[in-house]
């Protein structure tokens, strides 16, 4: 199964395989320039095909700050949704497939989150679903099933696609799903694929930082594929989770300190690295609050997968979860 549960698929290896898989076995609905896992031809711009589209007229926002989240409280995985407090729980999927990582869209009218689906050779791969904040209108974001695994979903801010990690075999690059033609295709960098997983935007959209395809570094780069730095690096470290504050000047990410996971902060302005959280426990998946002074995430200091709140600049925490089943992968709503 699709590490969902508390790692990403690892980066390593397989660029050959999958340059070779590429156009061949895609989406019968993408034509040359939009096949995933194949470079972008040289005239061709490093993301194609995102052309801006308005939001459907059966969308319902969110009127006040939300928290998604996926949790087993009702013996399946499925998505539900919270106030700050913890409180108003909602569930809004209700089936027995596998359920996790919901992502906002920056004007709350939808949510994107991984769920199981059979490709047209009968294997399940993990997909993007999208649904309305109240759980209805729930859709594929491709119509046609990929052949791949698709984790990871991250919104531009325009709603035009959504970031996904695409991985088969061991390998994980950085691509898109067209929302209004569509169609899945890759992220390129001087026309290559850009290996990685956990892509997420700033709020301009003109940023993207990312876990690096050793899995170690917190990598950035501009949207256009230009511009690639690798932020931190370090041997033996697991870095997850990455995303922007609200303002864009700061990333939040969970690394590895002694085998265990801890919440990390970073100013983008001089490069310095905050560490936030000191449990015994196991601190990771962090999500923004709107205003940037409250940070969300998953934490196993109390025996289970819970989701817990702390200020931004770290210190105590509070727990908005009460239950012995696991819970994770929070996002808040913008």
């Amino acid at each position: 199964m699709f590490p969902l549960f508390s790692r990403y698929p690892t980066t390593r290896s397989l660029l050959s395989w999958v340059f070779a898989l590429g156009a061949a076995t895609m989406l019968s609905a993408c034509d040359t320039a939009d096949s995933p896992l194949s470079p972008a031809a040289a005239d061709e711009p490093a993301v194609s095909g995102m052309e801006p589209t308005s939001a459907p007229d059966y969308a319902v926002t969110a009127t006040s700050p939300l928290i998604a989240f996926s949790s087993y409280r009702n013996g399946n995985n499925d998505i539900y949704t919270m106030d700050p407090t913890g409180y108003h729980v909602t569930r809004l999927t209700t089936n027995s497939r596998w359920e996790a990582s919901p992502a906002w869209s920056w004007d709350n009218t939808r949510i994107a989150f991984v769920r199981p689906r059979k490709d047209a050779a009968n294997e399940t791969h993990y997909d993007i679903y999208l649904m309305n904040p109240d759980g209805s209108h729930g859709h594929w974001a491709l119509p046609t099933p990929s052949p791949y695994n698709l984790s990871s979903p991250s919104w531009a801010p325009d709603g035009s696609h959504i970031l996904v990690a695409i991985s088969e075999q061991g390998a994980s690059y950085l691509g898109w799903i067209n929302l209004g033609k569509g169609v899945l295709g890759n992220l390129t960098s001087g026309g290559n694929l850009v290996a990685g997983t956990e892509p997420s935007y700033n709020p301009t959209g003109q940023r993207i930082t990312y876990v690096g395809s050793s899995g170690e570094s917190l990598d950035l780069m501009n949207a256009d594929g230009t511009g690639h730095m690798t932020l931190l690096s370090a041997s033996g470290s697991t870095v997850e989770g990455p995303v922007f504050s609200p303002n864009g000047s700061r990333i939040v990410f969970s690394n590895s300190i002694g085998g265990d996971q801890e919440l990390f902060m970073m100013s983008l302005a001089d490069g310095t690295t905050k560490r936030l959280t000191y449990s015994t426990g196991t601190d990771f998946w962090p999500t923004w609050s709107p205003d940037g002074s409250k940070i969300v995430f998953t934490s196993t200091r109390n025996g289970h997968l819970q989701t817990w709140s702390m200020n931004a600049s770290g210190g105590s925490a509070t727990r908005l979860s009460h239950n012995s089943y696991d819970e994770r992968t929070p996002s808040y709503s913008h």
